[in-house]
């Protein structure tokens, strides 16, 4: 984030606290903010670069979308949309109409080419690893249409990449 002179600052707005010089949070909880937070920064104790992006694409999707992150709906047919930003991630992987995230109640008044910049945005932020997503810098280039959005890579799991385990056969 930065102030009015464009400095940075470090802000944890994922994480609903501002960090001092120290690293050391000025609020102690994170209530009502945990579908925002990067999947990265639970039990850091400083602030992850770009977690803020992360951040940012969520509220993106919840202004887009016209609802909470995670929203438990009556219908079991509608579960796999419960938490929006899987369900987003699953629309786009699966080449599907990433529009359907768009808020029902705006029916047809909307600009498809906006929600949908937005959207691709969002994805782009909403990368697992971290080094992957976009500064904030090339955020404001895209939202300003002088920057094309890259399609960001597959990503098919959740799970820090694992080792590769080989078996010593006890023979030099």
């Amino acid at each position: 984030m930065g102030d009015g002179g464009f400095r940075r600052e470090q802000i944890g707005f994922s994480r609903g606290k501002n960090f001092g010089k120290k690293g050391a949070a000025d609020i102690a909880g994170t209530r009502g903010t945990v579908f925002y937070v990067a999947p990265e920064t639970a039990g850091a104790g400083h602030p992850p670069e770009k977690a803020d992006v992360y951040s940012f694409s969520v509220l993106i999707l919840v202004i887009v979308a016209g609802r909470r992150p995670i929203h438990m709906q009556g219908s079991a047919m509608k579960f796999d949309r419960a938490n929006l930003v899987s369900w987003c991630r699953k629309l786009s992987q699966a080449g599907d109409n990433i529009l359907d995230i768009v808020d029902e109640k705006l029916g047809d008044s909307y600009d498809r080419d906006e929600a949908n910049l937005y959207i691709k945005m969002a994805l782009l932020c909403l990368l697992r690893t971290p080094e992957l997503r976009p500064d904030s810098w090339d955020i404001l280039k895209m939202l300003k249409g002088e920057m094309v959005i890259p399609v960001p890579p597959l990503e098919t799991s959740t799970s820090p990449a694992a080792k590769v385990l080989t078996r010593s056969t006890g023979r030099n």
